[in-house]
């Protein structure tokens, strides 16, 4: 489904509008997904003028194929450093210059990530943070031993509810809380603290840049540069590679974080005094017109092709509607954010859904300049945990010509199934840097096998799918086995 959205306060001119829906069996590869999105790119394009404004970016909400597709796009070539985007972007230390046709960028969904986040520190095989190893047993007991009780302990880590967002801004806020360890705490222990509250600074600058409804856009993108910057600390000191992060969730932070930095600045050079929404970016906006629908079909919540694109049809002529009249629009009533609160205990948010008329922070374009503000945020956390040395690394990676976004610096990796599919949680797929004498190989399969046994990737549709070809005769079975010899009907 391709849907676009303008980057307004308005919030039906920034409503998304769905305009092609296209039916897959599963089985397309890199090449066609990226052949299609190329079309569709260049007819936005050649229909900017009737949009109102050119295409910035392009989006994806995680289903698999799509980041190698992304990577061919919007990895085309260099910036060009006689344009007015590198003017503002091209001093930005260890940022990744690639882009593609018209100096397109690929976005990666906010709230995918933070869900990938929590999903992250519930992996049996724990996260390796500066040498130290974090369990769910031992966040458990840091949990505990922060005064948490055992029934919301149980409900944070419950690794079978890894899509429910309010848990998963709950539990990340939790480990962004921990208090420093006390004097007569044991060496142990404040190992293992320090190690959460290194992970738990990561956290806290992913999330609260979109929940955080007072920060102004210059704070917002310090702490995205602050995230940028430890997730490449920690995915590359001490050879932890994906036992700190998985590959997949490393690349889609930094292009999360590249993205809005090269929004901001096409931003500024279209309309310098105007303001700019972090929120906007990423693919949520989409979930509200699914809701739309969800709510015109009622119970009859499968559809085939036909209704469900008569469906969104009608969905976009409810946001036309609600333009010319918008006080008949009540807004989505279930749609809740659950209050966040900073490390000093104030609510930083509370409201049913953040949108640009909740956002009460300062987000002009005039009062940002790119550069400064990536320094400031490397700066924050150099500063913060100067006794890791964060920034000898940093300067080792420059002096390398090595960027945030290829820490190894080869930049022909395959991407190819590194993109998770939405309902596969944390599960991922073949994903490996260049293996010469000063680079180390990994291999990622083998990094999450422990995981991608305990998180199947396949739907269940998949499973039909592959039961009904599996012995080449075409024959048809009524019941598909999910695992363990549990028979499921198909119907």
């Amino acid at each position: 489904m391709f849907s676009f959205g303008l980057l307004s306060d308005n919030k039906h001119a920034a409503g998304s509008r769905p305009f092609i829906t296209s039916g897959t069996c599963k089985r397309e590869d890199a090449e066609a997904h990226a052949q299609l999105i190329s079309l569709v790119i260049d007819a936005c394009e050649a229909e900017s003028e009737t949009i109102g404004c050119p295409l910035f970016c392009v989006a994806s909400d995680g289903e698999s194929r799509r980041g190698s597709a992304f990577t061919t796009l919007t990895q085309k070539h260099t910036l060009s450093q006689g344009s007015e985007l590198f003017a503002l972007v091209g001093g930005m230390r260890l940022m990744n210059m690639l882009v593609g046709d018209n100096n397109i960028t690929a976005d990666k969904d906010p709230k995918h990530i933070m869900k990938r986040c929590r999903n992250l520190v519930l992996r049996k095989s724990g996260v390796m943070i500066s040498g130290t190893l974090i369990t769910p047993v031992l966040l458990r007991f840091h949990l505990k031993e922060a005064g948490l009780n055992s029934i919301r302990i149980d409900n944070l880590l419950n690794p079978t509810d890894r899509q429910n967002v309010p848990v998963c801004f709950t539990l990340l806020k939790e480990i962004w809380t921990l208090e420093d360890p006390k004097p007569t705490d044991k060496p142990t222990f404040v190992k293992a603290r320090n190690a959460l509250q290194v992970l738990g600074t990561l956290f806290r600058h992913l999330v609260l840049p979109f929940v955080q409804v007072t920060l102004s856009l210059h704070e917002q993108l310090v702490h995205l540069s602050a995230a940028a910057h430890l997730a490449n600390f920690l995915f590359t000191i001490n050879d932890a590679w994906t036992a700190a992060l998985p590959a997949l969730t490393y690349k889609d932070i930094i292009l999360m974080v590249k993205n809005a930095y090269f929004c901001v600045a096409k931003a500024k050079i279209t309309n310098p005094d105007g303001s700019f929404w972090l929120i906007l970016l990423g693919t949520d906006r989409l979930e509200a017109s699914f809701g739309i629908v969800r709510s015109m079909v009622g119970t009859d919540a499968n559809a085939d092709m036909s209704s469900l694109t008569t469906s969104l049809s009608h969905s976009v002529e409810c946001l036309n509607i609600f333009s010319k009249h918008p006080e008949w629009d009540r807004g989505p009533r279930r749609l809740k954010l659950p209050a966040i609160e900073d490390g000093n205990g104030d609510i930083i948010s509370a409201v049913d859904h953040i949108n640009p008329i909740s956002w009460k922070g300062d987000v002009r374009l005039r009062l940002v300049t790119p550069i400064t503000v990536w320094n400031e945020g490397r700066r924050m956390v150099k500063n913060k945990f100067s006794s890791l040395g964060l920034a000898k690394h940093f300067a080792e990676l420059e002096k390398k010509g090595f960027d945030l976004l290829f820490p190894f610096g080869n930049q022909n990796d395959s991407d190819t199934d590194l993109e998770e599919s939405e309902s596969a949680g944390d599960s991922y797929a073949g994903d490996s840097y260049p293996s010469n004498q000063s680079t180390p190989h990994f291999d990622i399969n083998a990094a999450h096998l422990e995981e991608s046994e305990s998180s199947d990737p396949l739907t269940l549709e998949d499973h039909i799918d592959i039961e009904t070809t599996r012995n080449g005769k075409g024959k048809y079975d009524p019941f598909v086995d999910v695992g363990n010899g549990k028979m499921v009907s198909k119907a």
